[in-house]
């Protein structure tokens, strides 16, 4: 095994992280994750059969993928047939949080901003894997939220209906569908867009000085966001919601336009 450049005699040597995994394990590795983004997602516990179903395996390999993973403390029975995550995927995501430096940085200005408007959320929103990842969800009187993934579907968010407005359309659409496959389509409101093309053709009129406002999603409620400068590569936005009697979009406008350049500022240099 190397050792900043030597090769130890305690231990027998692997081959180099390079080299790639014969192709059993690289399926296997695959499917393991793919059954834990599964379990993660959905909203009830799944048995291995329902399991092996949605991996498109025997029910054979999803019972001995569940078995490692139960080992390895991401994975647990709810009941003799049903699986769920286990704590281990929590403690995995809170120990790895502080390779993130954008759930630190910018959270005083968060915090700042949501004590100037009470009642107003403040977040930084990510586009990654198709899903819309919120990091430091901040509230006046409330500790912020690290990070999540709600399940919210794209086209009744501010963000990904901004990410959407950017994109190509073919790219757009694919997006759009998996994140009805994931989360459903919603209908908050009669202006709630009902398709694809309705969303789409929604968020690239909605855009007006670099934010796009939705005031179309839950009655009463408003969220409006604005583009950042990617962060370690993935698209990033801006987010202000809650009640729409308390900022005009004008004031939503010029609030998010002034934290543009506050939380950048934060964001910029080595991690």
């Amino acid at each position: 095994m190397a050792i900043d450049g030597e090769t130890s005699a305690l231990v027998p040597s692997v081959p180099a992280l390079s080299a790639p995994p014969p192709p059993g394990q690289t399926q296997a590795l695959s499917r393991g994750l793919r059954m834990l983004r599964i379990l993660a997602e959905s909203q009830e516990p799944l048995s291995a059969t329902e399991l092996a179903e949605r991996l498109g395996v025997h029910q054979s390999s999803a019972s001995r993928i569940l078995a490692t993973l139960a080992e390895e403390g991401y994975v647990r029975r709810r009941s003799y047939r049903n699986f769920v995550p286990d704590y281990g995927i929590l403690s995995l995501a809170l120990n790895a949080s502080h390779h993130f430096p954008i759930i630190e940085r910018p959270r005083q200005v968060l915090v700042e901003a949501a004590d100037a408007m009470p009642g107003m959320m403040f977040s930084l929103a990510m586009l990654f894997g198709g899903e819309t990842i919120y990091f430091l969800r901040t509230i006046k009187g409330r500790q912020p939220v690290l990070f999540e993934a709600t399940g919210y579907p794209l086209h009744v968010s501010s963000a990904g209906m901004l990410f959407l407005s950017d994109m190509p359309e073919a790219q757009a659409r694919q997006l759009l569908a998996q994140s009805r496959s994931r989360s459903g389509w919603w209908i908050l409101s009669d202006s709630t867009p009902r398709d694809e093309d309705a969303a789409i053709e929604l968020a690239r009129r909605s855009v007006q000085h670099e934010c796009l406002i939705v005031d179309w999603g839950t009655p009463g409620n408003v969220t409006a966001a604005i583009g950042l400068n990617p962060y370690d590569s993935q698209p990033l936005a801006l987010t202000i919601n809650g009640p729409a009697s308390m900022a005009s979009h004008d004031e939503l406008r010029l609030s998010l336009h002034h934290l543009r350049r506050q939380v950048e500022a934060t964001l910029q240099g080595p991690e």
